[in-house]
């Protein structure tokens, strides 16, 4: 997950002068841990091409996880910057209403994620 966070933050693309128009995340099953989640959430913080963002079945990423991303979607609209996310799927993520209530309260304020 870190190695493809830099290539969505931004680090792979400016060193080899490419622009990055990934649209499409799949880490479905994955086994993207807490630590992935963080990593991802600060990619996507600076990535605007990115529209969905697939973690389904990623039973390592909990509610720590939960609030790595939730904190990058509410960040975003409150920053200022721009956020493509309009699809998000964490299901199966063993996520308790804890990491709930996080991405609730940054969906209040995101106007990008649509489902």
């Amino acid at each position: 997950a870190k190695a493809l966070a830099e290539i969505l933050g931004g680090n792979g693309a400016e060193s080899s002068g490419t622009v990055n128009t990934l649209e499409y995340v799949d880490l479905s099953l994955c086994d993207i841990t807490h630590v992935g989640a963080q990593h991802l959430a600060q990619a996507l913080r600076v990535n605007t091409s990115v529209k969905t963002l697939k973690l389904r079945d990623n039973y390592l990423l909990g509610d720590e996880g939960a609030v790595a991303l939730a904190d990058m979607l509410g960040a975003a609209e409150s920053s200022g910057t721009v956020n493509t996310l309009e699809y998000v799927d964490l299901s199966l993520c063993d996520i308790t209403h804890v990491g709930a209530q996080h991405l609730a309260q940054a969906l209040r304020v995101n106007t990008s994620v649509k489902t």
